[in-house]
C-alpha cells in the first residue's frame, strides 16, 4: 500500500501513514520548557511537589518532567536521558525522552532550561534555628566519666544518628555540649532520641528517667519537649568490686544486667543492678599486674613480680591454663591477689 504521506509503497504502520512518517507528523512528547526548581544550599535538597527530597538533580528533573510533561499513552518502557552544563542557578539541559510503539525505537528531543532557586528547606531552618524536640543527657555515677569515654559516647551518638537520618531526613542534631560531667544532645525527634539513649543504655548499662516540657501551642495541640536522662551506675565493665565481703570482677554490663565473675571461684553470676548497688568500686586497671610464670600445677600457679621479683602462689581456676610466660594478675591488697578472669580460659 501507499503511504498518504510519503507517496511511497511501503507497509503501512498507522492512519495510512507508513512507520517514518507517522513518528514524523506526530509528537509524543510535549510539556513546558522552563522549569523553577528550589534547592536548599545547606543539605543541597531539591523541593518537589511542596516536599524536601535528597535526590540527585537529574532525578528530581526527571520528576518534574513527569509531572509537567504530556507523554502519550501509545509510548511504552519510558526512559529519560539528561545532559546539563555546569552553570550553577540556571542550567540548560539537553533531554531525550525514549521509548516504544508497538515495538519500535523512538526517541524524542527537548531543550529545557533550569532555574535553580537557591532557598533553605524546612529541616535546616529549623535546625540552625536550634529547634529540638528532645534533650538526651548523659550523666555519670559516682565515677567521673574520662575524656577518652565522653568522646566515645559522642562517637556512639553521631553514628546513630546517621544511621537514622538514612530512614528520617527529618531527624537531626541541633547542639550537644558537656554537662555536670556529662553530656547533652539536643534532638529534633522525640522517638529518635528515646531509641538512641535505649542503645546507650543497652552498651553502658544505668538507668533512664523521662520528664515532658510543655513549650507552646501548635495548631491548636499543646507541644511538649521530653528529657531522657541516662544515670550511668557507679561502676563500668573492667572495675574491680566489693560486694558481701568478696570481690568481683565486672565482665559486661548490658542494660541493667551486670554480668560479674568471683575473683577467688571464678564463677560468673548475672546480677541486676539494683542488687548490688551496695558494692564499693576498688578499683580497675591500676589494680592489674604482669607477673612472670614461674611453675604451675593442677590447682595453683607461681608468679614473679617483674620489679621487685617477690613470689606469689596463686590459686589456678580449673578452666584456666597457660599458654604464655606472663598472666596478669589483679594485686588489691596483699592479702586479696587473684588472677583476672577471662584470660586464657578454655
Amino acid at each position: 500500500m501507499f503511504c498518504v504521506d510519503c507517496g511511497e509503497e511501503k507497509e503501512i504502520f498507522r492512519d495510512g501513514s507508513c512507520l517514518q512518517c507517522y513518528f514524523k507528523n506526530n509528537s509524543f512528547t510535549k510539556g513546558s520548557d522552563v522549569f523553577d526548581i528550589p534547592h536548599c544550599v545547606h543539605c543541597d535538597a531539591y523541593k518537589y511537589k511542596n516536599l524536601w527530597h535528597y535526590d540527585s538533580f537529574n532525578d528530581t528533573l526527571i520528576k518534574y518532567i513527569k509531572q509537567n510533561f504530556s507523554i502519550s499513552r501509545e509510548l511504552k518502557n519510558i526512559s529519560f536521558s539528561i545532559n546539563c552544563d555546569d552553570e550553577e542557578n540556571l542550567k540548560t539541559c539537553s533531554v531525550e525522552i525514549k521509548g516504544t510503539i508497538d515495538g519500535h525505537m523512538i526517541s524524542e528531543p527537548h531543550t529545557i532550561t533550569v532555574r535553580i532557586k537557591q532557598n533553605v528547606c524546612a529541616v535546616c531552618s529549623r535546625q540552625f534555628g536550634g529547634y529540638h524536640e528532645a534533650i538526651m543527657q548523659i550523666r555519670p555515677g559516682n565515677k567521673k566519666l574520662s575524656n577518652d569515654k565522653l568522646v566515645e559516647i559522642q562517637w556512639f551518638v553521631e553514628d546513630h544518628i546517621n544511621a537514622i537520618q538514612k530512614k528520617n531526613k527529618n531527624l537531626f542534631l541541633s547542639d550537644m555540649g558537656q554537662e555536670h560531667g556529662g553530656l547533652d544532645f539536643f534532638l529534633s525527634d522525640k522517638q529518635a532520641a528515646f531509641t538512641i539513649i535505649k542503645k546507650i543504655q543497652e552498651k553502658y548499662g544505668g538507668h533512664i528517667t523521662t520528664s515532658s516540657k510543655n513549650v507552646g501551642i501548635k495548631d491548636g495541640k499543646q507541644l511538649y519537649r521530653d528529657t531522657y536522662l541516662l544515670r550511668f551506675l557507679h561502676f563500668e565493665q573492667g572495675d574491680i568490686l566489693k560486694f558481701d565481703e568478696s570481690y568481683f570482677f565486672a565482665s559486661k554490663i548490658s542494660k541493667n544486667n551486670i554480668h560479674l565473675i568471683h575473683l577467688e571461684s571464678n564463677e560468673a553470676s548475672i546480677y541486676e543492678a539494683s542488687d548490688i548497688d551496695r558494692a564499693i568500686v576498688i578499683g580497675s586497671d591500676e589494680l592489674v599486674k604482669e607477673m612472670i610464670v614461674v611453675s604451675t600445677t593442677d590447682d595453683e600457679i607461681q608468679v614473679m613480680d617483674q620489679k621487685s621479683y617477690h613470689i606469689l602462689m596463686l590459686k589456678k581456676p580449673k578452666d584456666f591454663f597457660i599458654e604464655n610466660e606472663t598472666v596478669l594478675v589483679i594485686f588489691i591488697d596483699e592479702e586479696h591477689i587473684y588472677l583476672y578472669p577471662s584470660q586464657n580460659q578454655k
